[in-house]
């Protein structure tokens, strides 16, 4: 339930289904500069919503004891997707509870009846398609202000008897189920838009007119309802996202081992494996640790029997340098 602190006593809320819809804190919403937009800032309400394709939707108005009435009218004025489509009026000589309903567009057939077209969430169908580029720039400026829902409440003058024209006119902008290209978005995270639904008989109502107090510009409240799938505020991070179920510990090898096993279920791949470990575990080198503690064994005792072999090459050598024999001639050199 959407209320202003500096406005006692006015709600606004969103329903589906005769229930209030959840309401979330809109924090980037951004005024308008200059005195009028800080003036509107101050009695603005901001909220998100979640919207459900295909749901229809209604507004409810509520003004109790607590709003101090200093003018004979208030008026709530309702705007969808950035288009005027009603305005309910609470008088002060209301009884309680001053209390009004809008649940969508009334228009008029040529002969005078009226019918209620009802309010729904409709989904925003994006495409890539390039052929869709063509009407980019019309699909943007209709998009510009889909997804929200904006109420001004307005303290009016006493009212007045009106001839005016039908509502058959008033059309929302993206009451369609054509697709557009997902650039037309410009990046905003916006999955709805309002449609109407088939027109119901209702009531016809006399038209009035009613003078602004304080001026167009200068309401005393303003509510503005963004709506957005459960999607969509999830990636704004308006709502938490679902978590995701914890993944089970897949079981350890060494887990495996404690437990039993079936030969007779064994695959053919599984049993030639199995026999080939088994051969080499009865030949001594089932563990491959020690399958490479003989290689290394084998390949430091080759190379010490080469380094003796090399060794024993280089004494005998040695041996026979020594061991050679030379002669020496002791008899004398002189002749007769």
């Amino acid at each position: 339930m959407a209320v202003l602190k500096s406005v006692r006593g006015i709600q606004v809320t969103v329903r589906v289904d005769g229930k209030a819809l959840e309401e979330y804190e809109d924090d980037e919403f951004e005024a308008v500069p200059g005195e009028v937009g800080d003036y509107q800032a101050s009695r603005t309400v901001a909220k998100y919503i979640e919207s459900c394709t295909g749901k229809n939707f209604d507004m409810k108005f509520k003004v109790d004891e607590e709003y101090k009435f200093d003018s004979p009218n208030i008026t709530f004025s309702t705007y969808v997707d950035g288009t005027k489509v009603h305005t309910r009026i609470v008088a002060r000589n209301n009884s309680f509870p001053r209390e009004k309903t809008l649940k969508g567009v009334n228009i008029e057939s040529k002969n005078g009846l009226v019918f209620l077209k009802p309010f729904h969430f409709s989904n925003i169908i994006t495409s890539v398609d390039d052929s869709k580029l063509a009407s980019m720039k019309e699909d943007t400026e209709r998009l510009s202000a889909a997804g929200e829902i904006i109420v001004k409440v307005y303290r009016r003058s006493a009212k007045r008897p009106s001839r005016g024209s039908s509502l058959s006119h008033r059309k929302i902008n993206v009451d369609t189920l054509i697709d557009v290209h997902e650039k037309a978005l410009k990046g905003r995270a916006i999955s709805h838009s309002t449609g109407l639904g088939a027109p119901q008989p209702a009531k016809a109502h006399d038209r009035h007119r009613f003078g602004y107090l304080d001026g167009k510009d200068y309401p005393i409240a303003i509510f503005r309802f963004k709506y957005r799938s459960k999607k969509s505020l999830q990636s704004l991070l308006i709502i938490e996202r679902t978590p995701e179920p914890p993944l089970s510990p897949s079981p350890s090898i060494a887990d495996e081992a404690k437990g039993s096993f079936d030969l007779e279920n064994l695959n053919e791949a599984q049993k030639v494996k199995l026999q080939e470990f088994l051969g080499n575990l009865i030949k001594g080198s089932g563990n491959p640790e020690d399958e490479n503690k003989k290689i290394k064994q084998e390949g430091e005792t080759k190379i010490k029997r080469e380094r003796q072999q090399d060794n024993d090459g280089f004494n005998a050598n040695k041996r026979s340098k020594k061991g050679k024999r030379v002669e020496i001639d002791l008899t004398g050199g002189d002749s007769a």
